[in-house]
């Protein structure tokens, strides 16, 4: 229980329902405010983050405080600013590794630990503590403990904690759940499993039940990481390898960029994966987009520099315009949508600023290339509709 966290009514019943639910859980984490935790595990409040709003705050929480099982969300990390766990893991590890001294990543390292250990961490959505937000690390962040610990963590498990989770934004509006039956379900390199746990949420949410779960897993350093988590594991060596497989599926989804696993012909490897799909099924796929902003400054500023034991920063960009027109020409796949994912960020001001050439474009034209290099991936899903 850290010492910046304010108890809510119901707070300790509720946890202990949820962790009672399941011996597989380790251990369970409420919500809080957004401004006071990462990794997507705050909601909005609708008072100020102050020790003024103490009242405001137990009025907050005593109507959001009721136990609701479907909103127990597991996830593949977690943040503990307050959690309720089981004692066993001691007869493993100790809970905190002191090899991070600067207190860093203490987090994705436990997490990783249990993901391997096959035990669940569930954020209790339906239990909701104020967290001020300790200044502590924000002071270690001058002394590069980010970068520092990041280190460690890679040292130690061979994968870098932030290029590992197997984020995919966006599929809420994009997955058919009417079409969906007991479906079988393909996750290609799906890292830690971030996409799988949240896939398999959202269509809990609207009572389907998946009847199969598989994993292809290229990167060999994740097969610890979807042992427990899949009902079959592919372990292959390339896209030829992943085609020989005779399932079919109602969807087949990535954990990481399409481009990142075929780098030589897409659509071919889209073909493929094609007639792996059963009637009316999906794939749905990201590609980075190599003329992001963001990608543009860290490439500046990070490629000369060893990062997390990287030498230099492997990149293998995909034209947008180029995959979209053969994709558009192509007789099997061209039933498709794409969606764009933006994160307008300080960094796209900083690039349009050193182009002088901007400064004689129209408003209109500058608002396009804004939204452009503005755009963080490009998502598309591709229907199998006969």
């Amino acid at each position: 229980f850290s010492n910046d966290v304010v108890a809510t009514p119901r707070w300790l019943e509720n946890l202990i329902k949820c962790i009672e639910s399941d011996e597989k859980i380790f251990w369970v984490v409420p919500t809080c405010n957004e401004d006071g935790i990462s990794n997507n595990q705050g909601v909005k409040i609708d008072y100020e983050n102050s020790l003024n709003s103490i009242d405001k705050i137990y009025e907050f929480g005593d109507k959001y405080n009721f136990s609701n099982r479907l909103l127990w969300e597991e996830r593949n990390i977690l943040m503990p600013f307050i959690w309720l766990g089981r004692s066993r893991i001691f007869d493993y590890f100790d809970l905190v590794d002191k090899s991070y001294l600067q207190h860093e990543f203490v987090d994705d390292d436990l997490s990783t630990s249990l993901r391997r250990l096959g035990l669940k961490q569930i954020l209790a959505k339906d239990t909701f503590m104020h967290h001020f937000g300790s200044v502590t690390l924000r002071d270690e962040r001058k002394n590069g403990s980010l970068e520092n610990m990041r280190e460690v963590y890679y040292k130690k498990w061979g994968v870098d904690a932030w290029d590992s989770r197997g984020e995919v934004e966006g599929f809420e509006e994009l997955l058919k759940y009417d079409i969906y039956d007991n479906p079988k379900i393909l996750f290609i390199e799906p890292k830690f499993g971030a996409n799988t746990l949240n896939i398999k949420k959202m269509l809990r949410d609207k009572g389907i039940k998946v009847s199969k779960m598989v994993a292809a897993i290229f990167d060999k350093r994740y097969l610890p990481d979807a042992r427990y988590m899949y009902d079959q594991i592919i372990a292959v060596n390339s896209t030829e390898e992943l085609i020989e497989d005779k399932e079919k599926y109602s969807l087949i989804s990535f954990g990481t960029y399409i481009n990142e696993i075929e780098k030589e012909d897409i659509i071919k490897f889209l073909e493929s994966l094609y007639h792996k799909l059963e009637n009316k099924g999906q794939i749905i796929f990201t590609i980075k987009n190599f003329r992001n902003a963001k990608i543009i400054f860290d490439l500046l500023t990070n490629n000369s520099l060893e990062v997390c034991g990287y030498e230099k920063i492997d990149f293998h960009g995909c034209n947008f315009d180029r995959l979209f027109e053969r994709l558009s020409q192509n007789e099997l796949l061209s039933s498709f949508e794409v969606h764009a994912i933006y994160n307008n960020t300080k960094e796209v001001d900083l690039i349009l600023s050193l182009d002088d050439s901007i400064n004689k474009m129209t408003a209109s034209a500058i608002e396009l290339l804004r939204n452009e290099i503005g755009t963080k991936y490009y998502t598309f899903v591709i229907n199998k509709n006969g």
